[in-house]
């Protein structure tokens, strides 16, 4: 890239206070609340010492179903909660739960 073309790219930065931050945090936990309880009700391995795998469960189309609602839910409320500031959070939280 020249310096003409990145010169048209203004990223601005923008720091977080502490609500907004407060809201970031608060949405990641309820994002592994929610995975740690429902989630893993509906998404635990047949055994317990064994890998989670989706080749061991014999439904692992309804697996990845509700896998998918899960993460859908979660991102809906990560979104409602910090997604105006960041626009990653729902993503994140996603991950973070999974």
């Amino acid at each position: 890239m020249t310096t003409s073309s990145t010169a048209n790219v203004d990223m601005e930065q923008h720091s977080l206070n502490l609500w907004e931050k407060t809201q970031v945090t608060a949405a990641f936990a309820i994002a592994c609340a929610v995975f740690l309880t429902i989630g893993w009700v509906s998404l635990e391995p047949v055994d317990p010492q064994g890998p989670a795998s989706l080749l061991m469960e014999s439904h692992g189309l309804l697996t990845v179903i509700e896998a998918a609602l899960l993460a859908a839910v979660v991102g809906a409320i990560a979104a409602a909660i910090a997604g105006r500031t960041l626009p990653d959070v729902p993503t994140l939280a996603v991950a973070l739960g999974l």
